[in-house]
């Protein structure tokens, strides 16, 4: 667990901590398939330098030099660019959160206006419906309203004061993403959490624990002998625990507004740790759940499937011989197929073609990019008659697709009939890389 709560850490040798080299301990340990591909791959590791013996050669014996080969070199990218993102991530700590916000990064003197009753032992109910409900953040929910922009002798630049007269939903932060919650007052990291449900002046967060407010030296606190604190972190023992009495007057406090708030998205989290686990599930055996198919395919360059087609009908009688071939490639392709072409050579024209003949051969499409545009694009040339949802926020879709975006109160999916009358009808999704998750109810 040590090993695995480091990224893969030294961006020039890319060493790990120590192997715990226990059977025992290594047997029961749930990052154990990780672990030992990491070993294997990165660190040239056997079973003796693992100190696992026929363990480990059972878990890594699929492994090879040109896996090794393969994760060292996406691994090395990745590194490179967690070191980018880092940048915003110091940016918790080095910049004003009015600058965060101005860049979209950051909710800036945010009030709370809802909080959970004062109960360290507050356990969510069978009725909330909440996104992360049972998990990590759910026991602790809380409500932030944003609050009037800044006054005329502030630091505000003209920037900044539009971007307060935007909506939230304008920002860089969506539904999903995780985030560091800290105080105005340089109370850094009170808790950590992800975005549960958000409005134009409104975001709701679930947090992995209570905020009780900023620290507060206890009696006898000493600046050599005994620097205690409480507040950042809750520990059990009576000592260190608010009385209701202290607790009822936080809040109270928070009810004034006599506290803001700065919620940051966690760009690190936010991104490079699931890409860096998707890798590592490229590995693994198949007997632990690795990915082995696309081990296969990506990995280890297997050739992609086609099986031959007869008498494809073409709908567009505007499409050019290499089109044509294209849209025949992936009509027949088991595995994947890939279409390259340079800018302005129909490629967008080409996916809208196949989208057209897959759904008519009663497929199912999910239609995936990069970038909001490139989805918009795409679905601007589908038919209107075919039945298309797209994902994402409303405010970053282009608006002659806005309307494709569904609107999720009405009606409510609450039973697993309206779940499934909703989806089974769709035909077509579309939607960014990282924007499906907040639709999953």
């Amino acid at each position: 667990m040590q090993r695995n709560s480091v990224a893969i850490c030294d961006e020039a040798t890319l060493t790990l901590p120590p192997m715990a080299k226990s059977v025992q301990k290594c047997r029961r340990c749930f990052s154990f398939s990780s672990c030992t591909v990491l070993h294997k791959l990165l660190e040239d590791g056997t079973g003796e330098s693992s100190g696992l013996g026929a363990m480990f050669e059972v878990a890594t014996d699929h492994l090879n030099e040109t896996h090794a080969e393969f994760l060292r070199k996406w691994n090395r990218l990745l590194t490179l660019e967690q070191g980018d993102v880092a940048k915003f991530q110091n940016q918790i700590w080095s910049m004003l959160s009015t600058e965060r916000h101005a860049k979209g990064n950051c909710f800036s003197n945010m009030i709370l206006i809802e909080e959970p009753p004062v109960d360290r032992h507050l356990v969510v109910g069978d009725d909330d419906e909440d996104l992360f409900t049972g998990g990590r953040f759910a026991r602790h929910r809380y409500r932030f309203k944003l609050s009037e922009p800044l006054g005329s002798n502030s630091q505000q630049t003209l920037t900044q004061t539009l971007r307060w007269n935007n909506s939230l939903l304008a920002s860089n932060i969506t539904i999903g993403d995780p985030i560091v919650v800290s105080s105005e007052h340089q109370h850094y990291a009170l808790a950590i959490g992800h975005v549960i449900d958000m409005t134009s002046s409104e975001v709701v967060v679930g947090l992995d624990r209570p905020l009780l407010g900023p620290p507060m030296r206890l009696d006898g606190y000493d600046t050599e002998r005994n620097q205690s604190y409480r507040g950042l972190i809750e520990i059990n023992g009576p000592t260190m625990l608010p009385t209701p009495e202290d607790a009822n007057n936080y809040h109270s406090h928070l009810r004034k507004n006599e506290i803001t708030f700065r919620i940051d998205k966690d760009e690190m989290s936010a991104g490079i740790a699931r890409t860096r686990n998707n890798l590592i599930q490229l590995f693994r055996a198949d007997a632990d759940g690795g990915d082995v198919k696309r081990r296969n395919l990506v990995v280890d360059l297997e050739r992609p499937v086609f099986d031959p087609i007869i008498d494809v009908q073409h709908q567009d009688s505007r499409l050019n011989d290499d089109q044509r071939q294209a849209i025949e490639t992936v009509l027949s392709a088991r595995d994947y197929a890939l279409i390259l072409g340079m800018p302005g050579t129909g490629k967008t024209t080409t996916i809208a073609q196949i989208i057209h003949m897959l759904v008519s051969r009663g497929k199912s499409v999910l239609l995936s990019s990069y970038t909001h545009s490139a989805v918009d694009n795409v679905l601007a040339k589908l038919h209107p008659e075919i039945n298309i949802i797209r994902l994402g926020n409303k405010d970053k879709v282009h608006r002659d697709t806005q309307h494709l975006v569904p609107d999720f109160g009405q009606p409510p999916l609450n039973t697993v009939e309206a779940i499934q009358n909703f989806y089974g009808r769709c035909q077509v999704v579309g939607t960014t890389c990282l924007g499906i998750g907040k639709y999953v109810p």
